[in-house]
């Protein structure tokens, strides 16, 4: 029993350390970033128009996107409904992702989708100061398609990890006062909240889980902006959510001071909510842009 015990000591010392030095040294990007180069989903094998964008962060990181056009049929010769813009998840890249929002342009909005640096076919390695000057450069660019096609609404999409880089470039973005809504879909406010939580939930490393706290920074996190948004905001988040805990999307939603509205579903998924197999959903949100 004593040797059992000294055992499970040691391995707890052992991952504590690791991880510690995992944060130290990587910067966080081995943690919360898991970008590749892989292409899953080509737009065009899916029934999506789309056309690729090139554009810089403000350091000079060359970045890709790509417009997913809004279908002519839904739009009777008029302009397209809104600009929607995905900040997508922390895995993969744009190709595994789009798809949760392409399904919107059969309601006549353009979506733009872009990538990190590191993810895709966009340069560079990712970093929270990155992300956060890749999520300017990605507003500024959707706005100028925006303005190009002479759409109205302009919506910003945040999943998970999106959530917080959406919530944290948009606080400097300059068209705030002209955004129709943002959407935080399974997302967290703080790298420090989410590094606790996973130690936390680890039997080895939960008794050090408030040292996470101490491992990495939250100068690029979004929980000091969330109270100064003034544009409409809509929380979605899964009880059951299996990788960002509920508790993530209440704090955010009640730090919201401005027009809120929260969507609780209970499903187990992350980011999951506008799936196939989610017609329901759907269609609920699609009626909600048409509100606005």
């Amino acid at each position: 029993m004593r040797t059992t015990i000294i055992n499970s000591l040691r391995a707890a010392f052992v991952a504590i350390l690791s991880l510690m030095s995992l944060l130290s040294f990587s910067g966080c990007g081995r943690l919360f970033y898991y970008p590749d180069s892989v292409l899953y989903y080509p737009p065009e094998g899916a029934g999506y128009r789309h056309e690729d964008i090139r554009f810089a962060a403000a350091d000079g990181t060359k970045l890709h996107g790509w417009r997913l056009k809004a279908d002519k049929s839904a739009l009777g010769g008029k302009a397209p409904k809104g600009t929607i813009i995905q900040f997508h998840g922390n895995a993969q890249n744009i190709s595994s992702h789009y798809l949760s929002l392409a399904w919107l342009t059969r309601h006549g909005y353009d979506v733009f989708a872009f990538d990190y640096r590191g993810y895709g076919l966009s340069e560079g390695e990712p970093d929270a100061r990155g992300t956060y000057l890749d999520g300017m450069a990605a507003l500024d660019q959707a706005w100028e398609l925006h303005e190009k096609s002479k759409a109205i609404k302009f919506v910003v999409f945040g999943q998970s990890l999106g959530g917080l880089v959406a919530m944290r470039s948009f606080a400097d973005f300059r068209h705030q006062d002209r955004t129709t809504l943002v959407v935080m879909d399974s997302a967290f406010v703080s790298y420090k909240d989410m590094v606790q939580e996973k130690m936390a939930g680890i039997w080895l490393t939960w008794i050090f889980s408030p040292l996470g706290r101490l491992l990495v920074s939250d100068q690029y996190a979004s929980e000091p902006y969330v109270p100064k948004l003034r544009a409409r905001l809509l929380v979605i988040h899964d009880k059951h959510d299996p990788v960002v805990g509920f508790k993530n999307g209440r704090k955010l939603f009640e730090l919201a001071t401005g027009p809120k509205e929260f969507w609780e579903l209970d499903e187990a998924r992350h980011s999951g909510a506008f799936s196939d197999d989610s017609a329901s959903l759907r269609d609920r949100f699609a009626r909600f842009l048409e509100s606005l």
